[in-house]
């Protein structure tokens, strides 16, 4: 329990340290990009994340290849990958079927289906999918789900990080209006607020879903030694949502409403019942062979 705690409150102190770094890092890249301050706030967020989760495996265990879970056998690599990336365009598949097939989406109407918006979108959806899958995987199955391990055994560690894999994407620093109002207690004085959405009732049922995905996503590091494959199924799922979102449109009339969340209108009730079969099968085909 001890160790538990250490790691949250050295967890969200890094999460405070994106916010106070935020500013002078707005110093040094206004003079030559434009962006949102809450953006930057948010990505400074998430380096100071990774740099956290790698001085943490670091100190629990060693910072390597093999224990970042991106080392795999030879030749391998290309192949779980693809697994894990038809995986992911699977489930996505089955729930954008279930959402069309419910009238909670209908056909968008201001895209023209023709091969180059289509290939466009895919390829943008997958190179996108494999940029946050890496970061994401390597941060939170990666570094973090090993390091806790060590220190707090595997069913600790997969709870705790699926949690933290959910709560992070309810981050939401509000919009600064002008830049008069920027300085360095900006950021850091957001932080509460920032924070607040994680533990709203109104997004439960996408918080409920995306913890779900992050155990689904344990599981295939526990069962595989590494990340790979979860990289490839979270790339599959990210580009099966952007090819959702081009062809589909929500429905805001629909009967159905209720079975997504307010969030992005994909997730929710639907998805955590579709989500919570898929990670229940994995389990026991899990526990029916032996990790590797």
């Amino acid at each position: 329990m001890r160790s538990l705690l250490i790691f949250l409150l050295v967890f969200i102190a890094a999460l405070f340290l994106g916010a106070l770094l935020t500013y002078p890092l707005h110093l040094l890249l206004s003079p030559f990009f434009t962006y949102e301050y809450n953006d930057l706030t948010i990505r400074t967020t998430q380096l100071t994340g990774l740099v956290f989760s790698l001085c943490y495996l670091h100190y629990s265990d060693r910072l390597a290849l093999d224990t970042l879970g991106l080392k795999t056998q030879p030749g391998k690599t290309l192949t779980d990958f693809g697994y894990g990336l038809l995986s992911g365009l699977l489930i996505l598949a089955v729930l954008a079927i279930a959402l069309y097939g419910l009238g909670i989406y209908g056909t968008n109407q201001f895209h023209e289906f023709t091969t180059g918006p289509v290939v466009t979108t895919l390829l943008t959806g997958l190179l996108s999918g494999i940029a946050v899958g890496l970061f994401e995987e390597t941060l939170f199955r990666g570094a973090l789900l090993q390091g806790l391990r060590k220190q707090a055994g595997m069913n600790n560690a997969v709870l705790i990080i699926s949690l933290l894999y959910a709560a992070v994407h309810f981050i939401d620093y509000p919009k600064t209006d002008t830049a008069t109002t920027i300085n360095w207690l900006t950021a850091p004085g957001q932080f509460l607020a920032a924070y607040a959405n994680v533990f709203s009732t109104t997004t439960l049922d996408a918080f409920l879903s995306l913890f779900m995905l992050g155990l689904l996503l344990a599981f295939v590091r526990i069962h595989k030694g590494n990340i790979i494959q979860c990289i490839g199924l979270h790339a599959g799922l990210v580009t099966g949502i952007k090819l959702f979102r081009f062809f589909a449109e929500y429905k805001p009339d629909n009967s159905w409403a209720f079975l997504v969340s307010r969030y992005d209108y994909r997730l929710g009730w639907l998805a955590l019942l579709w989500l919570t079969l898929v990670t229940a099968a994995y389990f026991i085909y899990l526990h029916r062979r032996p990790a590797k």
